[in-house]
């Protein structure tokens, strides 16, 4: 079985394929200019003739693509505590209690949102990305890699390394990778809890190019809209996919607007 969107925009292009639906609707003077058709598995023709695509037609203006998730959003507005100093508590569901039905959904969005890509690897970051990014790796099929931020005796080789700022300690780690589990073959996909500043992103992202790997893009829960690390990872012309994107939120009220 195989999946090819493909779209025809004028009723002359339409009508050559009307011989190639099977039950399907016949093309009428009333068809929308604009169909969409997914080309999903091939079917014997009963004169015996050649096998043809099954096309399976579908409105363009029926189709309405899937939003980011909303029901994040939801449960940031049920769940969230805005806290002084732009921090958004969600450690009842998120990065300290974990909701992992939800985390399925989320891996499922980045999923769709991300099809196409080559990806063979999650890379996060401890430690509340990991959670978040396991979930997330089974919906893709791939393994995990996190970024350590202390040594320990069980590291052992050559390590990439990479100095990172949180937003919320205040303090500068630095984070660890083994060369074991990152090279020039891999196709890494980053997930994290949280995009603020965007300085373990952009850590991340020079522990892949050391490695000689390629970034297919970024995936990211919650981005603050309001800071400037979202900016910067898309002038970079990297694919940055943030569930939930908050454009202001106000301690005082508790209120947090998105995007």
């Amino acid at each position: 079985m195989f999946i090819n969107k493909r779209k025809y925009s004028t009723n002359a292009e339409q009508g050559q394929l009307n011989g190639g639906l099977k039950n399907q609707q016949k093309f009428t003077p009333d068809t929308p200019k604009m169909i969409e058709f997914i080309q999903c598995g091939c079917y014997h023709r009963s004169d015996g003739g050649s096998s043809a695509p099954v096309m399976k037609m579908t409105e363009k203006a029926s189709i309405k693509e899937p939003e980011h998730m909303k029901i994040l959003e939801e449960r940031i507005r049920k769940d969230g505590v805005v806290k002084e100093g732009n921090v958004l508590k969600v450690d009842s569901f998120l990065n300290h209690q974990m909701d992992v039905s939800l985390f399925h959904e989320m891996g499922l969005e980045w999923k769709r949102l991300f099809e196409g890509k080559n990806i063979n690897k999650i890379l996060t970051i401890e430690a509340s990305g990991i959670g978040i990014a396991c979930v997330a790796a089974e919906c893709f099929g791939v393994p995990v890699v996190f970024a350590k931020k202390t040594a320990s005796i069980n590291l052992d080789g050559d390590m990439y390394t990479a100095k990172v700022e949180s937003f919320t300690k205040k303090k500068v780690s630095d984070v660890i990778v083994s060369k074991k589990f990152l090279g020039p073959d891999d196709h890494i996909l980053i997930i994290d809890d949280f995009l603020a500043n965007g300085c373990a992103v952009m850590g991340l992202i020079d522990i892949i190019n050391a490695s000689g790997a390629t970034l297919e893009g970024v995936g990211i829960a919650i981005e603050k809209g309001f800071q400037k690390g979202g900016a910067e990872i898309r002038a970079r012309g990297i694919q940055l996919e943030s569930l939930a994107i908050v454009e202001s939120m106000d301690a005082t009220t508790g209120e947090i607007v998105f995007h």
